[in-house]
């Protein structure tokens, strides 16, 4: 398992600080406005950013945001992934059907795990590809 930095771009900062628990960590300023740790942080660690003495902010290019898009984020470490499909072919592109698919207006929980339990549906409908829609999550209050 590999340890990882807290990274995060924001150019007009004076001060960045990791927020782990309730620790703070300094981020030293590289180039282009991009912020790094020297601290190296476990996967499963929740941390968030303060600019400039700020509030708690998540990380904006988390993988994962396990408390939604308002809590903290949590460190990841793709390649901790135990892979099962190396044999997996995909059909040919000119027989594909797509599927957009928005993960919060999908079914009535609006999660992930939700999804999963329905893609059946789409393999009913012949649906081949599936498209998440949008890309990064978002509060998406439903009521």
């Amino acid at each position: 398992m590999t340890d990882y930095p807290l990274r995060v771009w924001a150019p007009n900062a004076e001060r960045v600080e990791g927020i782990v628990a309730e620790r703070r960590i300094q981020l030293d300023r590289l180039g282009g406005g991009w912020w790094r740790s020297v601290e190296l942080l476990a996967p499963g660690t929740d941390y968030s950013f303060s600019i400039d003495g700020g509030d708690s902010l998540p990380s904006p290019r988390a993988r994962w945001q396990p408390e939604g898009v308002h809590g903290p984020s949590r460190i990841l470490d793709p390649a901790a992934f135990e892979w099962h499909d190396a044999g997996w072919q995909a059909p040919p592109l000119a027989a594909a059907v797509f599927y957009e698919l928005h993960i919060g207006t999908f079914t009535e929980e609006g999660t992930f795990d939700a999804a999963i339990a329905r893609l059946d549906h789409l393999v009913a409908l012949d649906v081949t590809h599936v498209e998440l829609m949008p890309v990064a999550e978002f509060s998406g209050d439903r009521g």
